[in-house]
């Protein structure tokens, strides 16, 4: 019996009959890949592949599973992309959505909604939930200094800049994160800044921006994460280091075209950060499975605001800040004045990998490093892929 066989629903069905009480119910994801540019192998298995395993496991022990994701298609990656190639952020991200969606049906992931963040459902829901957690008073507006280029009369913010970290002095970082230390950043803490477009050193400008107030969750965020045995202790430890070492107030919006609109009053022309955007996809993703797909929206609440559900986020390494500090602060923050049947569930567990490593250097999309996931069945069968990268995931 080959594996795709095996795995087929209606013998999934089959195989394992459990009683109602022994039943489990998830909500499965697998990290949002941005859409400027094709996935490679390192984000396959750091995110996509495991958490289909994962899934299908779930499925043949007979839980109730919804498996989601979605393309990532805001913010400065595609951005900056779409500019490098001379045509609209929305051309590129509509362009390769279907690409990479197109690819994951090749590689057999089983889905029940890869949706992408540029949908109706998926802003509304990110409105209506900003706009919550401000009345909530953990979203305050403040005026702020920021790198902007004059020659491409652009603000920087995120990817747009790039230079030195300065904790590991990587000179590869970004205005939004050092991939090398994992620390997040801001435009103006990079040493010897350059504009990723044209290189020029940017000077610095005043704006205006939303700020959501992590300093007064930090104290529940800790317990959450020292409460939970089951977090992976890589993820643990990063986690409560970063909250003793503080965690700071962070900017909700960007000077950005290309994202959703922030909702607050009086911010015309920012958008939402996309991460702080993004994670929202987890819910939101079901919110349209249960509506525009099953055509049952009671699904929604069933799933994510039913305590017993159980959310578990398949990610790289590099993704667990936003996971187990800013997207569970989001939850806890929009859940303030919620009744108990309408609280988001907070995070049950996330599965994180170390990075994928070709020929002694991690895979990255960024710098141009490995192979890339239409490039892998050009080479070998799928099965063989599916086997060699789970049988070799990085832990």
């Amino acid at each position: 019996m080959d594996f795709n066989n095996f795995c087929d629903r209606e013998q999934e069905k089959e195989l394992i009959i459990m009683t109602e009480n022994e039943r489990e119910r998830w909500v499965v994801t697998s990290a949002w890949p941005y859409v400027n540019a094709i996935p490679h192998l390192g984000n396959l298995i750091g995110s996509v592949l495991s958490a289909d395993v994962f899934a299908r496991f779930l499925r043949l022990r007979g839980d109730e599973v919804v498996f989601v994701s979605g393309s990532d298609a805001h913010g400065t990656p595609v951005a900056v992309a779409a500019r490098r190639n001379n045509i609209s952020a929305e051309e590129l991200a509509m362009k390769n959505h279907g690409i990479i969606k197109n690819l994951f049906k090749k590689w057999d992931i089983s889905y029940d909604n890869y949706t992408h963040t540029h949908n109706p459902t998926h802003i509304n829901f990110t409105q209506d939930f900003y706009l919550d957690v401000q009345k909530n008073g953990y979203v305050s507006e403040k005026e702020i200094e920021t790198l902007y280029c004059k020659h491409d009369n652009l603000y920087l913010p995120d990817r747009f800049v790039e230079g030195e970290c300065p904790h590991c002095k990587d000179e590869k970082a970004r205005g939004d994160q050092c991939d090398n230390c994992q620390k997040l950043l801001t435009p103006l803490e990079l040493i010897n800044p350059k504009c990723a477009i044209c290189g020029n050193t940017p000077e610095i400008k005043t704006t205006k921006h939303w700020y959501m107030d992590f300093p007064k969750l930090q104290h529940k965020l800790k317990e959450l994460i020292e409460n939970n045995k089951i977090i992976p202790q890589n993820a643990r430890t990063m986690c409560l280091n970063s909250i003793k070492e503080g965690i700071p107030e962070r900017a909700i919006t960007r000077d950005l075209e290309w994202g959703i609109p922030a909702p607050f009053e009086s911010a015309e022309n920012k958008s939402i950060y996309v991460w702080f955007e993004a994670v929202l996809g987890y819910v939101s993703a079901v919110k349209e499975w249960a509506e525009k797909i099953k055509k049952e929206p009671k699904k929604f609440d069933y799933f994510w605001k039913d305590k017993d559900t159980k959310t578990v986020y398949f990610i790289g390494k590099d993704n667990i800040i936003f996971h187990l500090i800013v997207f569970p602060g989001l939850l806890m923050a929009y859940n303030e004045d919620k009744s108990q049947d309408q609280k988001l569930v907070l995070p049950y567990n996330v599965s994180s990998t170390e990075f994928l490593m070709y020929e002694n250097d991690k895979f990255s999309k960024s710098r141009g490093v490995g192979i890339w996931i239409d490039d892998a069945l050009k080479l070998a069968p799928l099965d063989y892929w599916r086997f060699n990268l789970v049988y070799n995931r990085p832990e």
